[in-house]
């Protein structure tokens, strides 16, 4: 890798981290960069270095409940069975099960997802802010589709359940996404 790439796939990299982010990390973010440079200024670095870690422990521990948060409300994934049967998995289930051995179980299953949309990164890969990721590659249509949705739009996708590795799954050959309404995210509130 060259010089340039590495500085192009470290600036992607940073670029994913702050859109990954909600606003109040950003704030945060924003605030510890104020108060190290203002405690430089003034001659106190050490004290600014100090609040800066603090701010940053903080927005670790916000990202870290806000996954949690998501994954209660959203992570479900939804299974269709042969017979039309909706059969709905938590994401924590399906990777306890899948990370314990289960991985022929799950792997090439297609899947429903339902949730608020949060970010697509700049490899074109959807994160769903409850730590299941789905790639897009192949289709310029879908992630045509994907760059218009601003965050919170409720969508629904489907795709199937890919391998990575013995330890990691996301979502791939996605065949549909689209925006549906707030009230159409769990669709098996109407039953």
């Amino acid at each position: 890798m060259s010089a340039v790439e590495k500085r192009r796939a470290l600036m992607n990299r940073l670029k994913d981290i702050w859109g990954g982010q909600d606003d109040m990390n950003r704030v945060l973010f924003l605030i510890a960069v104020a108060v190290f440079v203002w405690s430089l200024i003034e001659g106190h670095g050490m004290y600014g270095a100090l609040m800066a870690g603090v701010v940053l422990f903080l927005m670790v521990s916000r990202h870290g409940q806000r996954l949690k948060r998501f994954s209660r409300l959203y992570g479900t994934l939804y299974f269709p069975m042969p017979d039309g049967e909706i059969v709905p998995r938590t994401f924590e289930q399906v990777k306890t099960e899948y990370l314990h051995g289960s991985q022929g179980r799950y792997a090439g299953r297609a899947v429903e997802l339902r949730f608020p949309w949060w970010y697509l990164n700049s490899a074109g890969e959807i994160d769903t802010g409850f730590g299941l990721t789905v790639r897009l590659a192949g289709s310029a249509e879908l992630l045509d589709e994907a760059k218009r949705l601003r965050r919170g739009d409720c969508v629904r996708l489907t795709g199937t359940l890919v391998a990575e590795s013995k330890n990691y799954f996301c979502v791939g050959e996605v065949e549909t996404l689209e925006r549906i309404s707030e009230k159409d995210l769990y669709p098996l509130k109407k039953k």
